[in-house]
């Protein structure tokens, strides 16, 4: 009797051992399946200060737009902000409240400054200015900083 009461307690802790273990490995699973996208997306948070060259007449100028636009690794466009009539130096910051495409985000993004006062990013007029971050930047950046160029 004894030999038979071992056994059953013998498999019943390798029972309770394994269903913890199969637990684990399925919630390890699920984290590297389904929670990568969710840490990047909570996570991004990009932040800095862009200021512009000293002989700028556009600075001067009322009703101007800054646009800040994030690209993923791709050179998609997955985030942007629009800053009306900054004030130079501008503090900035993107998280995931300006996210429009939370499919398509990644570790590293560049980013792209652009600054007038017609409001179009695909239009360039006299005196527009810009910024691009070529390097990469980790979807934590903090302390981004750029300075504006005008396209001449």
């Amino acid at each position: 009797m004894r030999f038979k009461s071992r056994i059953k307690s013998f498999f019943s802790v390798l029972l309770r051992k394994r269903f913890w273990f199969i637990i684990l490995m399925a919630f390890a699973f699920f984290m590297w399946k389904f929670g990568r996208p969710v840490i990047l997306f909570m996570g991004f948070n990009i932040s800095g200060t862009v200021s512009i060259e000293k002989n700028s007449r556009l600075s001067k100028k009322t009703n101007t737009i800054l646009h800040i636009v994030a690209k993923n690794e791709n050179g998609i466009p997955i985030a942007g902000k629009k800053i009306y009539n900054p004030k130079f130096p501008q503090p900035y910051t993107l998280n995931f409240e300006n996210i429009f495409y939370k499919d398509l985000i990644t570790k590293n993004y560049t980013l792209d400054f652009y600054f007038n006062d017609h409001g179009e990013i695909g239009s360039s007029g006299h005196g527009d200015m810009f910024a691009v971050r070529k390097d990469t930047v980790p979807f934590w950046g903090k302390g981004i900083n750029v300075t504006l160029k005008t396209k001449n």
